[in-house]
């Protein structure tokens, strides 16, 4: 037979279940080692010695041709005391393939120091049935204990002693001495064994590699002298897991690397460094906030243990983290799955080879999927060109060959976790495409949406290969199942805005279950969707972000928050918002202030406006608190202007304000124009003249009145001759009493008929009347008599005398007897 069924062991934690009962060593079974190289944790190989500690991969192959192999024969590899298995306590299931059909043939465990495969009755009826081609290969994951310079170590292959070769050269190293090398911002996890209940995370960081990012971000870089500053990160948790509450933030130093001193921990406060944790709901993200004297001497880790959610591990299941540099855009991912320890795979004979599939589910419902789920995966091959089926002796074509006879079809069960063999061999050089429904995964997923099968050799991804020869080559088939996801649609109509919201982008912030996010719409109804999606049966709240929605001159009741839930995948729920906006209205008051006169207190002062398309009329008093106007939207500008005919007072010459211009700004308080008219009082005057008679003046002389004009009394003084003197001004309708000073006008031997009182109305500004003050005098007169007497003579009696006189200008004579 070209393929012989095989099995292949390595190592993981686990439930230690019990050993079998009365294995007995068959020395027949031949055991040989086919290879020991350096592995990691997962038995991914590398060139390379080990040192203590580490884990290196041992191969072997085993066959029971000659061994008459029966129940409860047994055969063992003893690696002790160089190395130790990796994990102990593991118990497997041995199968080998029978007609195409994995069968159980026995139990191998794991111990520390020793692995050993058990034979059970099934052998016995698989011996009666013709089958006796008991042989195969396997690996089994060792770390090594003791440090040795020989390139050989002794272990025992089914109790003989045999040199093994020990990966690559030098034998066994000391345990890596610590070094001290700045790391980078890395999320990464110790080795998940299988019974795991926790996985181990850890993010790594020194301050060089941060700075440098928050540096191309724009962002100050954080000081390392010594100087308290703040760290924030924001870590996520993948599927199947939660954060816990206990996190430690941990240093090594250049001086000590090999020493980890923890320095902060969650929850408690004291030291140089803080740590402050706060998570979400769920909590599968935390906001981690680190604050502290950041040293370019220490490399920092935080550690936690995240509890697996439906514990124990799920082998198949990657459990996914990653970490952000907050407000840097540089995030770090790790991620850690467990595989079973236990796989079948297929001797090859030369010329022909097979392959294997390791399965992994992924994705937010991966923990949806049960432990130990089988699917089917489809195989289509081609032979080489040119040749059949029956070019190949003693080769059995698996599956249904096609009609040409140059390839075929088959399908095999692959299982969650583990690390599967095609029950087969193809000849070298045949193509093979592989393909699969992950509908047929057995149980069924409920709640989940099967995304495309990924299928991977190392890096390169595809489903198509060659067969190498004598090489089972390996591939892993990914699938990733994801919560059936919808989303949700904004509408956005408004009322009342005047169509000024037309072109407005409207912002919308939501948060669906700790994912936040934003997007923007427009007021036209049309639905728009979020960027992402969400499981079936999130609740989303959305907020209007009410910045956004503002519009000037308006007033907004902005909607309150919707909470909407995702129902379909299909169909995306719609959160209507209506934005119902009112003009913000505010007025202008018009006051009223008069200056030279005092206005009626029962007089209006009138005032049209016009407020864009609006227009009117206001009335209002002098010195009072003013009129305010009708409502008018923010922003309107609004021309008032005084009526000036209604404005006129009697008496006044008015020098009226301008139309002023003012623009309504506010709803609470009026924006105020005030109006003041100064008014000048009409005035006019009255003159007088001064006319005489009965008199010849020698000289010009002046004449003093009195006048009382209303409360205003004064003097005026006028030349005689010359010409009316003016009076000062006084307010038309002033009614005027002048009166002659009698005193001035006399003149010494004249008799005064002094004139009368004169009054006068001030009528007009610019025709002044005149007061005409006659004085009529007339000249006082008088005698003198001459006596004659005749001393020492008698005249006779009759005799007169003549006398001549000069009075002024007159002159004459007079005749006077000396009687």
């Amino acid at each position: 037979m070209a393929g012989l069924a095989t099995l292949a062991m390595s190592i993981g934690l686990g439930v230690v279940a019990a050993p079998a009962a009365h294995a007995a060593p068959n020395p027949n079974i031949g055991v040989q080692i086919t290879s020991f190289m350096r592995s990691d944790a997962n038995g991914v190989t590398s060139a390379g010695a080990v040192r203590v500690d580490e884990v290196a991969k041992l191969e072997f192959s085993w066959t029971g041709e000659r061994a008459n192999i029966q129940a409860q024969d047994s055969f063992a590899i003893e690696y002790a005391p160089y190395f130790n298995a990796r994990v102990a306590g593991q118990r497997y299931p041995m199968t080998v393939p029978v007609n195409g059909v994995q069968t159980e043939v026995g139990t191998c465990e794991v111990a520390k120091t020793v692995f050993t495969c058990t034979f059970s009755d099934k052998v016995t009826e698989l011996r009666q049935q013709g089958f006796d081609t008991f042989k195969g290969t396997g690996s089994v994951l060792l770390v090594a204990k003791q440090a040795t310079k020989t390139e050989t170590v002794e272990m025992k292959l089914n109790e003989q002693g045999t040199a093994v070769d020990l990966p690559g050269t030098g034998g066994i190293g000391e345990k890596a001495a610590a070094t001290f090398n700045p790391v980078k911002l890395a999320k990464y996890a110790t080795p998940i064994a299988e019974g795991a209940i926790r996985v181990n995370w850890n993010i790594s960081f020194h301050l060089d590699d941060i700075n440098k990012h928050r540096q191309a971000a724009g962002l100050a870089p954080l000081p390392t002298d010594g100087s308290v500053s703040t760290l924030k990160l924001t870590d996520r948790l993948g599927p199947g897991q939660t954060l816990p509450d206990a996190m430690a933030l941990v240093m090594r130093t250049r001086e000590n690397p090999a020493k980890a001193v923890v320095i902060a921990e969650n929850g408690k406060l004291g030291g140089d460094y803080q740590l402050e944790v706060v998570y979400n709901e769920d909590k599968t993200q935390a906001e981690i906030v680190i604050t502290g004297p950041f040293s370019l001497d220490s490399n920092y880790v935080l550690s936690y243990s995240a509890p697996i959610t439906d514990a124990p591990a799920v082998p198949g299941l990657k459990y996914k983290n990653d970490v952000e540099l907050k407000d840097a855009d540089y995030r770090v991912s790790g991620e850690r799955y467990l595989t079973e320890s236990f796989s079948i795979t297929v001797e090859m004979k030369p010329g022909f080879g097979g392959f294997d599939i390791t399965k992994f589910v992924d994705g937010d419902a991966a923990t949806s999927v049960a432990k130990g789920t089988k699917f089917t995966v489809n195989v289509d091959y081609s032979l080489p060109a040119g040749s059949t089926v029956e070019t190949y002796n003693d080769w059995v074509a698996p599956g249904q060959v096609n009609a040409q006879r140059n390839g075929g079809t088959a399908t095999f069960e692959v299982k969650l976790g583990a690390k599967t063999p095609f029950p087969g061999t193809f000849p070298q050089g045949t193509t093979v495409t592989l393909s699969e429904d992950p509908q047929s995964a057995n149980p069924g997923v409920r709640g989940g949406v099967w995304e495309e099968p990924v299928f991977k050799r190392g890096r390169t991804e595809g489903p198509t290969f060659q067969v190498e020869n004598q090489k089972s080559t390996a591939l892993s088939l990914d699938n990733a199942v994801s919560i059936p996801k919808g989303t949700f649609h904004v509408t956005k109509t408004v009322q009342g805005d005047k169509g000024k919201a037309a072109q407005k982008d409207f912002r919308f912030a939501y948060n669906c279950a700790g994912t936040a996010g934003e997007l923007t719409v427009r007021a036209d109804g049309q639905p728009v969707a979020s960027q992402q999606q969400f499981p079936v049966g999130t609740q989303c709240t959305i907020t209007e972000v009410a910045d956004s929605a503002q519009l000037d001159g308006f007033n907004l009741q902005v909607p309150s928050a919707k909470t909407v839930t995702i129902e379909s995948a299909t169909t995306p729920v719609v959160a209507a918002f209506e934005n119902v906006y009112t003009a913000k209205v505010g007025k202008f008051k018009v006051v009223k202030t008069v200056t030279g006169a005092q206005a009626p207190a029962d007089k209006q002062f009138r005032f049209t406006y016009t407020c864009g398309a609006d227009s009117g009329a206001l009335e209002t008093s002098a010195g009072g608190a003013g009129v305010e106007s009708p409502q008018f939207p923010l922003g309107t500008k609004c021309t008032i202007t005084e009526d000036q005919e209604a404005a006129q007072l009697a008496g006044y010459t008015l020098t009226g304000p301008a139309a002023q211009e003012v623009t309504i700004a506010s709803e609470t308080e009026p924006v105020v124009a005030t109006f003041e008219n100064v008014y000048a009082q009409k005035v006019g005057k009255f003159a007088v003249t001064k006319n005489v008679t009965g008199v010849q003046l020698a000289q010009p002389r002046t004449y003093q009145f009195d006048y009382t004009c209303g409360a205003t009394s004064g003097t005026l003084e006028v030349p005689f001759p010359g010409p009316a003197v003016n009076s000062p001004a006084f307010p038309l309708g002033t009614v005027c009493t002048v009166q002659e000073k009698v005193d001035s006008a006399q003149l010494d031997g004249y008799s005064l008929q002094a004139p009368a009182a004169q009054e006068v109305t001030i009528a007009s500004e610019t025709d002044t009347p005149t007061l005409t003050f006659t004085n009529a005098y007339s000249q006082l007169t008088g005698k003198f008599s001459v006596v004659k007497s005749v001393v020492g003579v008698v005249v006779p009696g009759d005799r007169e005398f003549v006398f001549d006189y000069v009075c002024g200008a007159d002159r004459g004579s007079l005749s006077v007897r000396a009687d």
